[in-house]
């Protein structure tokens, strides 16, 4: 933890992870995770995943300030190679063969991810830092495109990131959650700005329905 200052609230501070092969080291250079709480740890569990947990912290006036613990699968793929498809290709592939194996009959669909806020605003030196979430979701689009393409049998792709940046790009949605949210915009992320919050959970219930049962989602009346 990047502990800058003491002063006023300085709970949420930029997290970062360091490796070595023993406590004397050599350390490494350090990897950025996020900007949300502070002293984060790992966890590693007996199957192999490693788990990410760190504190939220409420910033609103007159709230218990503490707002909970976070627990995030960490991904084991290689954080230096940001936008490099080739693993999430191999690992897809990998998926549709032992679904098939079991299931010849089943339909495999890659659930496209959507661009995070987090990586576009607040990760310095990242990949996709001072850039949009258009050039994100150019990155995520052609990964997912490749990877249905490569793979022998899927289905298609539940567009899911591409329904976000629409909702951006017509106003529906707030393109950018750390300047505060516009008055009549909903927030797609959750308190991390990574993962979706309610109302881009929704929406992505709304993409897989429309695409798996192949009924437009407005049908459903402005009630549902």
């Amino acid at each position: 933890t990047d502990v800058r200052s003491t002063i006023g609230a300085f709970k949420d501070t930029h997290n970062y992870l360091i490796t070595a092969p023993s406590i004397d080291g050599p350390w490494s250079e350090p990897i950025y995770l996020n900007s949300s709480g502070f002293d984060p740890s790992l966890f590693h569990d007996d199957d192999g995943k490693k788990w990410f947990l760190n504190m939220v912290w409420n910033h609103r006036p007159g709230r218990n300030a503490f707002a909970g613990i976070v627990l995030q699968e960490y991904s084991l793929l290689n954080p230096r190679q940001p936008g490099e498809p080739a693993a999430f290709i191999s690992a897809a592939g990998a998926l549709e063969a032992a679904v098939h194996e079991v299931n010849p009959a089943a339909r495999v669909y890659l659930l496209q991810t959507w661009p995070r806020a987090d990586q576009v605003y607040q990760t310095p030196g990242g990949r996709w830092a001072g850039r949009s979430l258009e050039a994100m979701q150019a990155d995520l689009r052609a990964g997912y495109a490749m990877a249905a393409q490569q793979a022998a049998c899927v289905a298609g792709v539940l567009p899911v990131g591409d329904a976000a940046l629409r909702a951006v790009q017509e106003g529906v949605a707030d393109r950018n959650p750390y300047d505060g949210i516009d008055a009549g915009k909903v927030n797609l992320w959750g308190p991390d700005s990574y993962h979706f919050g309610p109302w881009g959970s929704y929406l992505e219930a709304l993409v897989i329905f429309g695409r798996l049962t192949g009924r437009e989602p407005t049908s459903l009346g402005p009630d549902s």
